[in-house]
């Protein structure tokens, strides 16, 4: 089906396929919904994602030259440290993004208004409590972030004064995360990307302001992060809750104990799965460490890389998260089947370009990430390796969205915690092979993750029973 198709409603109204990106407009699944989707619709969706995330890297970039124009390194470690330290504790949680999109989706699909306002208050309250407690917590996290990072104590110390204030914005990037869940729940990607510009273009500018114009050094870096992320959540809030302004807080569904229940439990197994693949990449730097310092900055050097592929391709994991929901939500089969094989194909497409790019052009883009010859040398042993991982990864990333999207959480929680397993066994097997064992580890990683999904994939069917074969 074409964006300009129509389909009819049971009221015999046309309704486009626009029309769908609009709540109002779902309000009850049509008993004629289309069983296909446009290439176009698939493109509509995920650019908007490809594009967000492309400027998600200029905010540590202006963080970095900012700093880097001050006479201590430290304040560029310290600032460094404790980003990451922020980025480890907030991942955990991103469950909040990834289960509330899901259900989001379904009640988008179901054209269910009240349940797709519920989705959002019940996830904003559950943002807001943890976000509370990481900022009261925060005095020892900042404590656990100095055993954890092991530097001289001037970093250290600039890292905490970095921590103080940076962690006062967790109720803000964890709402942030429900805000974006709704967009892309109701496939209105288009408002994710222009708010997350908006974030980061205020982020950049009050780096300047209060680092260049006031000389706040570290404590403006970290109090311009803050001021962003809670201009950002204000403004997606009213994006979000304005299509609803003719609807009253549904409490009763939103105090649900059933739903309630069925939402701990797949935040729950997505935390779990979370902290699985954390343990996995931090480890493998950590593995990466036993063959000398030189080895670790070659292989975050391809790490980089890897990031840099995730965050294309993550564009069509979103959109096939969005789109399968919607399909899964209106127990439409065969447009669920459609969904697949249209935005992997899609996703297979950009992985080649993106895995050949790399693999014809790694010597160039190594001797632009670093001068130093011995690192050079290192990368180039492994370059290959690297270069192929977008190839077998994307089928992992295309399983997570339909699974996300589905809200099938247990699946997710045991292929990441059977895939880690498989790494592990790997590298301690290989372990002859150099570091070379660690990216065979990975490879295998992604493809556990993928074999898992796929063999799971006939039960996530069977809960459409009754929708169109």
């Amino acid at each position: 089906m074409t964006h300009t198709d129509k389909a009819q409603a049971p009221d015999g109204a046309a309704r486009s396929e626009s029309d769908t990106l609009r709540p109002e407009a779902n309000d009850r699944p049509s008993a004629h919904d289309s069983t296909t989707i446009s290439h176009w619709r698939i493109l509509k969706i995920s650019l908007p994602v490809i594009l967000s995330n492309a400027s998600v890297p200029l905010v540590g970039a202006v963080d970095t030259a900012v700093l880097g124009r001050l006479p201590d390194p430290a304040y560029l470690a310290g600032a460094a440290l404790g980003a990451t330290a922020v980025s480890l504790t907030v991942f955990n949680f991103s469950f909040l993004r990834i289960v509330t999109g899901g259900y989001a989706a379904q009640a988008f699909g179901a054209g269910d208004r009240p349940e797709l306002l519920a989705v959002f208050w019940r996830a904003l309250m559950m943002a807001l409590a943890i976000g509370i407690v990481i900022v009261v917590a925060s005095p020892a996290l900042v404590i656990a972030a100095r055993w954890f990072f092991i530097d001289s104590q001037a970093t250290e110390d600039l890292m905490a004064r970095y921590l103080a204030i940076r962690l006062l914005s967790a109720p803000f990037i964890l709402g942030n995360m429900v805000v974006l869940a709704l967009l892309i729940g109701q496939q209105r990607t288009g408002l994710m990307v222009a708010l997350q510009f908006f974030l980061n273009g205020l982020n950049m500018g009050l780096d300047l302001v209060f680092v260049i114009g006031l000389d706040w050094r570290i404590e403006g870096v970290a109090l311009a992060s803050v001021i962003a992320e809670a201009s950002a959540f204000a403004v997606g809030a009213v994006l979000v809750l304005w299509p609803f302004r003719d609807l009253a807080a549904p409490w009763t569904r939103i105090f649900d104990p059933q739903k309630l229940k069925r939402l701990l439990t797949a935040n729950t197994d997505i935390l779990i799965r979370n902290m699985a693949m954390q343990a996995v990449f931090s480890l493998m730097l950590r593995y990466a460490s036993n063959f000398g310092t030189v080895m670790v900055a070659a292989t975050a050097i391809h790490m980089h890389f890897l990031e840099i592929a995730a965050y294309g391709l993550d564009g069509f994991a979103v959109s096939v998260e969005s789109l399968c929901g919607a399909a899964f939500g209106r127990k439409n089969r065969r447009l669920f089947r459609d969904v697949i094989k249209k935005t992997s194909i899609w996703a297979f497409a950009l992985a080649l370009v993106i895995s050949l790019t790399y693999a014809l052009a790694s010597p160039s883009i190594i001797a632009l990430m670093t001068t130093i010859e011995a690192v050079r040398q290192a990368a180039g042993t492994t370059a290959l390796y690297a270069a192929i991982l977008p190839l077998i990864g994307v089928w992992a990333y295309q399983a997570d969205g339909v699974f996300f999207g589905t809200t099938q959480s247990n699946h997710l929680r045991n292929s990441t915690l059977l895939a880690a397993g498989v790494f592990w066994a790997l590298v301690l097997t290989t372990q002859s092979q150099g570091i070379v064992s660690v990216w065979l580890g990975l490879a295998a990683f992604f493809a556990a993750r993928t074999l898992v999904l796929v063999l799971a994939y006939p039960k996530v069917e069977a809960l459409m029973d009754g929708a169109s074969a």
